[in-house]
């Protein structure tokens, strides 16, 4: 049985070279490292539509993953809120 990927492949195979290229661009762009200025410009544009977030200086370690203890909370978990309703 063909994969989801193999149908990508197999779709792309039959395009046009220059409809080639353009995937070709599109998953450049997709994959290429995240820099500072793209960064910043993510926190711009939320800025602009009232959004506040922040970006990491940098990545946890495992020992920093492994000791997280999520906060206790009382009350209905949020998780159960959201998907009531969503109903």
């Amino acid at each position: 049985m063909a994969t989801k990927l193999d149908q990508v492949l197999r779709d792309i195979e039959t395009l046009p070279p220059q409809d080639q290229r353009a995937v070709q661009e599109a998953l450049d762009r997709m994959l290429r490292p995240t820099t500072a200025a793209d960064e910043a410009e993510l926190v711009r544009k939320a800025a602009n539509r009232g959004i506040h977030i922040t970006v990491p200086d940098d990545e946890m370690t495992d020992e920093e993953f492994d000791a997280f203890k999520p906060v206790a909370v009382k009350g209905e978990p949020l998780s159960e809120v959201i998907i009531r309703e969503r109903r």
